[in-house]
């Protein structure tokens, strides 16, 4: 016959135990915080940089470009007039810049058609130049093509002269691996890992060149995107414009009382019954740790007979919390202004629907199975 672990039995009972008796929340990351698709917007990162160490805890930004008293982080290029597909994100050019070949549209600073256009360097390091302007590319939009038609837009590529400014990463690299870690590229570099025969992230973008690896830390030479706080040190730091964003506010901040218990002196019913061990952030504060022993057990539970009609469960998802529609309590949400497109979706944690107060978390979640009625008895 059949056998089911103890372990499994008794997370089903206190699951339910637990809702009954309105105890805490023994199974959750406190600590969790979803990441996010930045919004669809037009965005103007400050500077370009290229990480200038071997431990990708340093950058090199690029100089700011300036046009009618404005600043801009880069200067964007019809792709069409390049040397195409041969176009690598960090390669090296040749560039002199003149005044009267730059336009602004849509708030980014463009090289009028026409123009002479960046050429490679060919000589990498050892070129004596003075400035070198770094090129990134990204996967275009569907209607950014080399050679647009009707309701099309010219694929545009990105410079920016290095300047000889080299700054720490700081907060910034952590935020990076944090949001890089769900990235379809880390992700597919360690399936990878676990099985060679897999292929590795798709590195091309068609008919252009070849973008960057994204990693799950900066390493040397990779070129990023940065936003620079008031101090100028990079505040968040972005392998393209539109990447993923960090949420706000942990569910530690938004489960109220009933967060997991820390005290065995002051238990809620379900760890009176079935044991609790205190759950900390690392690093540990002290080398002791609260905890209380349950009162029941859970042994073996072997099914001696499984009848014929048996439902067969459809396999579960996986969860995700950063669905804010559906996991936090939007009720009594009222807005203290109407949304600008510059906006995080209501949907997202950090939205401005939390700005006079965190969005509490829903509550418990459950899966069940509803039996079909038995033939014959009314449905």
């Amino acid at each position: 016959g059949y056998v089911l672990h103890g372990s499994t039995l008794a997370g089903v009972v206190r699951s339910m135990h637990e809702g009954l008796t309105d105890s805490c929340l023994r199974i959750i990351d406190t600590t969790f915080v979803p990441v996010h698709r930045d919004p669809a917007v037009a965005s103007h990162p400050d500077r370009l940089g290229v990480v200038a160490d071997e431990e990708g805890v340093t950058i090199q930004l690029c100089s700011p470009i300036s046009h009618d008293g404005t600043d801009y982080a880069a200067l964007w290029v019809d792709g069409k007039g390049l040397q195409v597909p041969r176009l690598r994100t960090g390669d090296r050019y040749h560039f002199q810049l003149s005044p009267g070949d730059l336009s602004v549209n849509a708030g980014r600073l463009h090289l009028r058609a026409g123009s002479s256009v960046p050429e490679r360097c060919k000589l990498g390091l050892r070129c004596e130049v003075a400035t070198h302007w770094i090129l990134t590319i990204s996967k275009p939009f569907k209607n950014r093509v080399l050679n647009p038609g009707k309701q099309q837009v010219v694929y545009r590529v990105a410079f920016a002269p290095l300047g000889p400014q080299v700054v720490p990463l700081g907060e910034a690299r952590t935020l990076y691996e944090v949001t890089a870690e769900g990235s379809g590229d880390v992700q597919a570099t360690e399936r990878r890992k676990k099985n060679p025969k897999l292929r590795g992230p798709d590195l091309r973008v068609d008919g252009i060149g070849r973008r960057q690896l994204v990693t799950g830390v900066p390493v040397i030479g990779q070129v990023l995107w940065v936003d620079l706080g008031p101090n100028g040190m990079p505040r968040r730091v972005r392998p393209s414009i539109l990447w993923r964003i960090l949420g706000e506010g942990p569910v530690r901040e938004r489960m109220g009382s009933y967060g997991p218990c820390t005290n065995k002196c002051h238990l809620c019913p379900s760890c009176q019954l079935f044991g609790m061990v205190e759950e900390r952030e690392k690093p540990l504060l002290t080398s002791t740790t609260q905890s209380y022993r349950g009162h029941v057990r859970f042994h073996l539970a072997r099914v001696s007979h499984v009848e014929d009609d048996v439902t067969v469960l459809v396999e579960m998802g996986q969860p995700r919390p950063g669905s804010g529609q559906f996991y936090l309590d939007n009720r009594g949400v009222s807005p203290r202004r109407a949304p600008s497109e510059d906006d995080r979706p209501l949907r997202e944690w950090g939205s401005f629907a939390d700005l006079d107060r965190l969005r509490s978390i829903r509550g418990r979640k459950r899966y069940h199975s509803i039996q079909p009625p038995a033939a014959g008895s009314p449905s």
